[in-house]
């Protein structure tokens, strides 16, 4: 891949061109159950099957391989600490790495072929965003963000090709926005419907999804608003700097501000919005909800 974005996209892309291809090498198998999640932890998806394992192993040792001294936060592994045996020159300072090493598990259970992805960011240990990636494991689409903005490409012979920046549209209306959500698995369906009712009877239009994708999907325009409802860090920080490079809004439910913290155990509830008409929109219906 071209340094052209820099180092860290560099290696975010990278490392996740080698999840691609090595999921796409299981074809379809990697998904009997190899573990269970820790009391308390994702307790509505407590097991793990092989293709998050597989995933996950390439990252970590990824991480490694580059010397990176990090602390990382991953979906399956936990809060990790690396501390490579031979620092690389490149990257000399210690970062958080944040990971969602196969988002879509329970569809690629069912072999249902849609919404499978895999992420990755970094940050600084002062909680600043240097970079983040998400690529659809499906079609190759990598969604990414560096210092200067939000990109699209496709991976092409593990590098990035036919790249382009990402903008939100200009959708101002809630009556014709396209609103996103998770809402598959029923601890988060019920929830949502509940309590965001009056704003998701206002919207044109609503996408079922989530995770590090939602955060891609406001910035390239693909949908108008992303509504992240309980959502843990790994689904939030992986992708939320995609979106606010492309300068999208990004507040709390009640219009608060939200940062990065070294927290697994957090949830987060979040409106990412295409600009801020919209965006006050929303949370002025929000207002009238009960949260």
């Amino acid at each position: 891949m071209s340094q052209e974005h820099g180092d860290w996209v560099e290696f975010a892309v990278g490392t996740l061109a080698r999840v691609v291809e090595e999921v796409r090498s299981l074809e379809g198998g990697g998904w009997e159950v190899v573990e269970r999640r820790a009391p308390g932890f994702r307790e509505d998806d407590p097991e793990i099957i092989r293709v998050d394992k597989v995933a996950e192993a390439i990252i970590l040792n990824a991480i490694e391989e580059a010397g990176i001294e990090a602390i990382v936060l991953s979906e399956e592994a936990g809060r990790v600490c690396i501390k490579p045996s031979q620092p690389s020159s490149k990257f000399p300072e210690p970062v958080y790495v944040v990971v969602d090493p196969f988002d879509g598990s329970m569809l690629y259970r069912r072999r249902i072929p849609a919404f499978w992805y895999s992420s990755l960011s970094v940050y600084s240990l002062e909680g600043s965003s240097l970079c983040a990636a998400v690529v659809n494991i499906l079609n190759g689409e990598v969604d990414f963000a560096n210092e200067n903005g939000s990109f699209t490409g496709s991976l092409v012979d593990g590098g990035v090709k036919d790249v382009s920046r990402m903008m939100a549209t200009l959708i101002s209306n809630l009556s014709e926005a396209y609103l996103e959500s998770y809402f598959m698995k029923p601890s988060f369906l019920y929830p949502a419907l509940g309590r965001l009712e009056p704003l998701f009877r206002r919207c044109k239009f609503l996408l079922p999804n989530g995770g590090p994708a939602g955060w891609a999907d406001v910035a390239k325009g693909r949908v108008d608003a992303y509504i992240a409802l309980n959502e843990p860090a790994t689904e939030v920080f992986t992708g939320l700097p995609i979106a606010e490079r492309a300068g999208a809004e990004v507040t709390t439910l009640r219009g608060g501000p939200v940062t990065f913290k070294d927290d697994l155990s957090a949830t987060y509830s979040i409106v990412c919005s295409n600009g801020p008409a919209l965006h006050q929109e929303i949370l002025d219906v929000l207002a009238t909800c009960e949260l």
